[in-house]
């Protein structure tokens, strides 16, 4: 868990000492990107006196005023701010008055009248106001979002120190103390400043739920009093990881298909003030980009990061961490660690050069689509390229996280699930109009994701398959497609009978050697010839050896790449070379 140490140092930086002490625990109530969200203000006067309900827009900036933490799904929070659920009349039972009847010092004068009036003396016209505002705003909107707070004197409770103190108090108490366990700390040696001192591993399983303190099997002696010994953390360190987790949600976190990844910085140099204006300089730059229509993205559209981390040198470097919620828990998928913007940058480029190949360009995508095709076929990112082969999410985040850390990817494993996707699309060929399309889509896109790889240096294994076995796949496909072609335009149908002689693409040895001889046979029945063709397929399958050693998978890959490109290969020469430069 080294990126802890990357989190907590991020909260370092951030921190700010003329914010208001609650600044690194509050969270925002609502997205900035919320148009229709909404307070409801429980006003109080100066003698503590209930005057009414207010309404006003939501304002992102006030986060500190708000002073809201949530703290538990049924009960109240760190502070009488409460979002409103789908029943505000339980919202302000559990939260607001939950709140109060939760509170006790009896020696705070200013909260305990307020409690008086909140649950004995006001509590069912206030519950009546809430309703009736709330009531206005579904009359006038579809969507609303609205919380609920309180106003002492026109002063928000983040304004107001007796509330203040009490929330720094109860999140102190809960880096320490678990809401069912009790108190877990002991003396110990902090595991990121070093400092010995009291320790807690709350302060961790508080931020990240992955690291639990609840199950025995994942605790010291089976023991959860010495759950500390796991994961020791001074208060300090805790308080800086959840300031820096609070920074990691506001400006890097991004949603991948099922999954979501965070991206940390990591500064690599000790001086505070110039990693702190690179890390504003970075987030100021997001803020920008939101408001341009168009940015280049790497991993998923929503990351648009990546265009600024493009510009950075290696000064800095990131983690991407793959996460994914279930209900309370974090379920972690994938560290990527040491990425630095050159190698961002190397996959960029390398991104680019892939579809500088002539089959991804529009005179070559015109023979295989029709003359109405326009433009070149582009490399998008990684969600969009990945998401028809790798549907799991968990997978496509670990192939994505191998990209970013320079792993070797197993080929017969990316070959393996082509196979499958393009499989499964070619039974559409001949129920739908447009089965060709997208089976050719889907198989250039194969094509391109294979060279992408190739050119990082990360395909494992591709040195040990047999190049005469691979052509001979290949150039069958190419030679079949040429057939299809024919019969298309003889029969003047969107069905062809030899087809049917393909074994719906699971194919082996035997079943290459057979389609080559019965495509030949058929087209010498129609009086076609294609003998440049046919001779690059005979050569290769008479230079393959007895057995061959590439898997069905593959096999069946590298025929439905030529059954796709045939269309747009015109002569012999053109096949060696694309597939010496291609495959």
């Amino acid at each position: 868990m080294v990126f802890l140490d990357y989190v907590i140092e991020l909260g370092e930086i951030s921190l700010d000492e003329t914010s208001p002490q609650t600044s690194c625990f509050v969270e925002n109530l609502f997205s900035n990107k919320e148009a229709k969200a909404f307070i409801i203000a429980i006003e109080f006067d100066d003698k503590f006196k209930y005057v009414g309900c207010s309404l006003e827009g939501f304002n992102y900036n006030k986060k500190d005023k708000y002073l809201y933490r949530k703290k538990s799904p049924n009960g109240p929070d760190f502070s009488p701010t409460a979002k409103v659920g789908a029943n505000v009349e339980r919202t302000f039972e559990n939260k607001i008055v939950g709140w109060f009847k939760d509170y006790k010092n009896n020696n705070d004068e200013l909260i305990m009248k307020i409690k008086e009036e909140v649950i004995e003396r006001e509590r069912s016209n206030i519950l009546n106001h809430l309703k009736n505002i709330l009531n206005d705003l579904k009359g006038k909107y579809k969507k609303v979002k609205v919380a609920i707070t309180l106003k002492v004197d026109g002063k928000y409770v983040g304004d107001i120190d007796n509330f203040v103190n009490f929330f720094n108090e109860e999140f102190r108490k809960r880096q320490v103390s678990h809401k069912s366990k009790g108190k877990i700390s002991g003396k110990g040696t902090c595991m990121h400043c070093g400092k010995k001192t009291d320790v807690s591993p709350l302060g961790v399983s508080n931020v990240f739920p992955f690291a639990t303190v609840e199950k025995i099997g994942f605790t010291t002696h089976f023991s959860i009093e010495n759950s500390w010994k796991n994961i020791p953390l001074c208060l300090d360190c805790a308080n800086n990881l959840s300031r820096g987790k609070i920074v990691l949600d506001n400006n890097f976190n991004f949603n991948l298909s099922k999954t979501n990844f965070y991206v940390i910085p990591r500064f690599i140099f000790p001086d505070r003030e110039e990693n702190k204006k690179i890390l504003y300089g970075i987030i100021d730059a997001i803020e920008d980009m939101k408001k341009e229509e168009k940015i280049e993205t790497l991993i998923c559209e929503e990351d648009i990061l990546s265009e600024e981390v493009k510009k950075q040198k290696d000064i800095l470097s990131f983690v991407y961490l793959f996460y994914k919620k279930d209900g309370n828990r974090v379920i972690i998928f994938g560290v990527s660690e040491e990425v630095y913007p050159s190698w961002l940058n190397n996959i960029f480029k390398k991104r680019e050069e892939c579809c500088d190949y002539e089959i991804f360009k529009e005179e070559f995508l015109k023979n295989i689509f029709g003359k109405n095709w326009s433009g070149d076929l582009k490399f998008t990112n990684f969600e969009e390229e990945f998401n028809q082969f790798f549907s799991e999410s968990n997978i496509k985040a670990n192939i994505i996280n191998d990209i970013l850390s320079k792993n070797n990817i197993p080929k017969h494993l990316i070959i393996k699930s082509f196979f499958k996707a393009l499989r499964e699309k070619y039974k559409n060929i001949n129920e739908d109009k447009l089965g060709w399309v997208t089976w050719n889509k889907a198989t250039l896109n194969s094509i391109k994701i294979l060279i992408f790889l190739r050119k990082l240096g990360l395909l494992e294994g591709e040195n040990m398959e047999n190049e005469w076995e691979k052509k001979a796949s290949f150039a069958t496909g190419v030679l079949v497609s040429k057939l299809i072609n024919y019969q298309y335009k003889r029969y003047e149908s969107e069905s062809t009978p030899f087809i049917k002689k393909l074994h719906g693409l699971r194919l082996d040895e035997g079943s290459v050697k057979k389609i080559f001889t019965e495509a030949k046979t058929k087209l010498m029945e129609y009086g076609v010839a294609y003998p440049r063709f046919e001779e690059i397929a005979a050569d290769a399958l008479l230079k393959s050896k007895d057995e061959w050693h590439l898997s069905p998978e593959a096999i069946s890959f590298y025929f439905a790449c030529g059954l796709c490109l045939g269309k747009g290969i015109e002569n012999a020469e053109e096949l060696e070379k694309i597939f010496k430069e291609v495959f």
